[in-house]
Parts: C-alpha cells; sequence; structure tokens
C-alpha cells in the first residue's frame, strides 16, 4: 500500500453522495501525485445491492438510490478505467488473494460491524448469484418479535448482531440501572470493548452472545470487535476460536 486516509462521508442523498465522493477521491489523488507515477484505474466499493458488471448501484443501506450510475460518474470525472463492487465481497476476495483463506478455494467470511453481511468465494471466485444479493443475510427473521429494523421487518439477523444492536443492548441495561464502567453518554463499541477487557461482565457477554452467532457457521469472521484480538477477552473469544479464523 503507497498511500491510506480516511475521509467522512455523512451525506444521505444519492446526489450529495456522488458529489462527495468525486470530490474526495480527487482531493486523495492530488494528495497522492507525487507517490503515483500513473492512475490506472479507480475501485469503489460500498454495502447493498451493487452490480459490478454494469457499474450500478441497486440499494444502499440508509441511503435512498435508484439505479445509481456510479462507474459512469467516475469514468466520467477522472477518464481513466473504474470498478463498484460489494463491500464484504471485496474483503472476502482480499482475504482469498492475501489473508487467512489462501489455501482455500471456497471460504465464506462474515462481517459483523455497521450491519452483518457475507462474502462467498467458490473456486476462487466470487460467487454473486443470479440477483446479486447473495450473502445479505443480515436480514433474515431470526426473532419474528424482535427489534424493527430499517429495511421494515422485524427481528432481522442486524438487529441482533451488528454495532449498533449492541451499542443499544448494553444502553438499555445501563438505563435499567446495571452497574459497569461504560458511561451512559459514551455507550460505543469502543468504549464496550474496553469494558470488556476490563472484566466487566456484562458488557462482554452483551458482545459474546452477537459474535458467537456464528462459530459453527462460517470458517472466516470479520468484525471491529476481533480486528485485534485484545479487543475482546479469551472467554468472550473462546466460542468462536475452535470454528473460525480470526
Amino acid at each position: 500500500m503507497i498511500s491510506e486516509e480516511h475521509y467522512p462521508l455523512p451525506e444521505r442523498t444519492q446526489e450529495t453522495l456522488e458529489h462527495a465522493l468525486l470530490n474526495t477521491l480527487a482531493v486523495f489523488i492530488n494528495n497522492c501525485q507525487r507517490k503515483i507515477r500513473e492512475l490506472i484505474a479507480i475501485s469503489v466499493i460500498l454495502p447493498g445491492l451493487v452490480d459490478p458488471e454494469s457499474g450500478v448501484i441497486r440499494y444502499m443501506p440508509h441511503i435512498q438510490v435508484e439505479n445509481w450510475g456510479l462507474v459512469e460518474a467516475l469514468e466520467k470525472q477522472f477518464h481513466v478505467t473504474c470498478f463498484v463492487g460489494h463491500d464484504i465481497r471485496s474483503l472476502a476476495l482480499a482475504e482469498h488473494y492475501f489473508g487467512a483463506s489462501q489455501d482455500c478455494e471456497d471460504s465464506i467470511l462474515v462481517r459483523v460491524h455497521r450491519g452483518t453481511g457475507a462474502g462467498i468465494i467458490s473456486n476462487g471466485r466470487i460467487f454473486i448469484g443470479r440477483n446479486g444479493n447473495v450473502g445479505e443475510i443480515g436480514h433474515i427473521q431470526v426473532e419474528p418479535l424482535g427489534e424493527r429494523c430499517h429495511c421494515g421487518n422485524f427481528g432481522c439477523l442486524e438487529t441482533i448482531a451488528a454495532n449498533a444492536a449492541i451499542e443499544q443492548r448494553v444502553l438499555n441495561l445501563l438505563k435499567q440501572g446495571y452497574q459497569s464502567r461504560v458511561p451512559l453518554d459514551d455507550c460505543t463499541i469502543k468504549t464496550i470493548c474496553k469494558a470488556a477487557n476490563r472484566a466487566t461482565v456484562w458488557p462482554r457477554k452483551s458482545l459474546s452472545m452477537s459474535v458467537a452467532i456464528w462459530a459453527k457457521r462460517s470458517p472466516l469472521l470479520s468484525t471491529c470487535l476481533i480486528r485485534k484480538k485484545s479487543s475482546l477477552p479469551a472467554r468472550s473469544l473462546k466460542p468462536i476460536k475452535s470454528c473460525c479464523q480470526l
């Protein structure tokens, strides 16, 4: 990797997001001119229903898009070959080429972060499926009487095993009077993980309950909770260590 930079993209409409993304890419390219001899391609990965063949985004969580021709907009702006891809599938492919599943032709990467999803590698290639929605497991209903999901359904997996779900679960416990080192006004994943590392029992259980959902289902688990193994104590990781690569 030659250079890495991070930029916030808080926009919530297709038009404003496209404008911000193009501007951000232009700034990044300009900042890296001395490091990059020649720009030959641009690739953008993002969540939702992404058609890599047509370069069109059909759906994104939390942002309303309508057949967003992102590749066309990118190529018009930068005059190079451009690609779009699904974020979790791209992570699965990166693991296949460079990471934990290099020696495996068939693998599944389950991502638990802002949402929940999976990337499937079959015979060394990304498996997309006819409708392009393979791996959208976050909206499988697991609790019919559960919390309402942003998709409109109730009890989706994403309402149990995702950052926001864990944060909300811990926040509810705090409001009920549970004692913890997690402050009520800073109930974030980062703070919850720190509390779990300090042996605060119930935040650890909240994390374990969400992460261990995947213990029997996937050989490769990707989540900010265990990006560094120190982010969760050994007791929390125990249910998944036996069947998942971290």
